[in-house]
């Protein structure tokens, strides 16, 4: 949950890229957009009860249009040309109801939306570790994912008694079974994507 309403993030990116930052890097997920629904959802409940009078719901993309931090947040991002974006992978064993949640973040469709630029194809075929190959990139957006330059990960992978002692540099996303025609990538992990930059 973030405390900071997104039009503040955007802000932040605007006065660090104006500053000259080398790199912009977000370490907090933002899973979703509602591009200001909810919030003027909920203004026009409020006006709707102040005033009868008044046709509320012609000046709902008005209103709506007011509360969209997100579209702000993505325009500033988009402008800065320097922002690593974060997010994380999963698998479906993660998740209760396969439909709503893992199914749509694990096809060729979602691969393409969320920033495909950000993974490494290996020159090489790789022997690869079966705990760091993943089904579902998810914890992003599209357009907040597509917005930044690069999109590290942000997942942390503890050892067999629970202790984090190391983490890999890369996971491997999507999978073959999952993704039949997708050719999996390395994702590097945000803080070898930042670097990269």
């Amino acid at each position: 949950y973030n405390l900071w309403e997104r039009d503040k993030h955007a802000k932040v990116v605007q006065q660090l890229a104006a500053g000259g930052a080398a790199s912009i890097t977000f370490d907090i997920l933002f899973n979703k957009a509602d591009w200001g629904e909810s919030d003027a959802h909920s203004a026009l409940k409020v006006l709707k009860g102040l005033e009868t009078s008044v046709n509320w719901d012609s000046l709902a993309p008005q209103i709506q249009s007011g509360f969209n931090y997100d579209s702000q947040f993505v325009a500033s991002v988009n402008d800065a040309r320097r922002v690593i974006t974060s997010a994380t992978v999963g698998n479906r064993n993660e998740y209760f109801n396969k439909e709503l949640f893992w199914r749509p973040r694990s096809t060729a469709d979602w691969f393409h939306k969320v920033s495909p630029l950000s993974g490494y194809t290996p020159k090489e075929a790789l022997i690869v570790d079966p705990r760091i190959q993943h089904e579902i990139l998810h914890n992003t957006f599209p357009e907040f994912a597509n917005a930044g330059h690069r999109m590290g990960l942000v997942n942390v992978l503890p050892d067999q008694d629970g202790v984090h002692r190391s983490e890999p540099l890369f996971y491997r996303y999507p999978s073959e079974k999952t993704t039949p025609g997708v050719k999996p990538k390395l994702y590097p992990v945000i803080a070898l994507q930042t670097a990269l930059m």
